[in-house]
């Protein structure tokens, strides 16, 4: 009779597993950052820089999209903004929103280079692009639910049009082109982040 997997066992693998996933994190991170072209960003590149094999890629991410998508979450843990409905659903509605900009402004900060890459890896690549549209749908519903919340509008009722379009006007004002036109080249990303809540709150008070 064949003997259960011993549950060390078992937990050895999983180790193992998660360390193999992260190294390829690092491999991937690391690539995107020091490679001039999108396109030389390569499964078997990432493999070889981690240790790894090909096939042990697609047994952990499935893919590139996947793996360019396991990346962005990693990414937005560290940056709190997997978490965002605490800075959502905190009592002030106000400073909620406050909130949510500077966690976008120190994401970008943090991030700058590699989020660039990102974008450029979605133009050659379909898949991980409608990932991307999906983390921006979600983005612009957590906004709408915002907008709710400081217009006083019932959370049980649907967003109206209107409110729709003044999520979305708040929404293209937390775009990291936004940030690094206000930062020029002598400020840091994260400290204009007052401004763009000026500007922010400024479209809020004149809808």
């Amino acid at each position: 009779m064949k003997q259960a997997a011993r549950p060390y066992s078992q937990s050895c693998r999983q180790v193992q597993a998660d360390l193999t996933r992260l190294l390829l994190l690092q491999a991937a991170r690391d690539l995107l950052v020091n490679e001039t072209e999108a396109g030389r960003f390569t499964l078997d590149a990432v493999a070889l820089r981690a240790g790894a094999s090909r096939a042990t890629v697609f047994n952990l991410f499935g893919g590139k999209s996947g793996l360019l998508h396991a990346l962005v979450d990693e990414l937005s843990t560290r940056a709190g903004l997997m978490n965002v409905d605490a800075l959502l659903t905190q009592t002030d509605a106000h400073q909620a929103l406050r909130d949510y900009v500077q966690a976008f402004a120190d994401f970008y900060q943090t991030e700058r280079t590699l989020l660039k890459k990102l974008r450029a890896c979605a133009a050659l690549d379909k898949d991980f692009a409608l990932l991307l549209d999906v983390r921006e749908d979600k983005r612009s519903a957590g906004l709408t639910y915002l907008v709710q919340r400081l217009q006083g509008t019932p959370l049980n009722r649907r967003p109206t049009a209107s409110q729709r379009l003044l999520a979305a006007k708040l929404k293209a004002l937390l775009v990291l082109e936004v940030f690094e036109s206000l930062a020029g080249g002598n400020s840091s990303l994260n400290a204009v982040a007052p401004t763009v809540i000026s500007m922010v709150e400024a479209v809020l008070e004149s809808s």
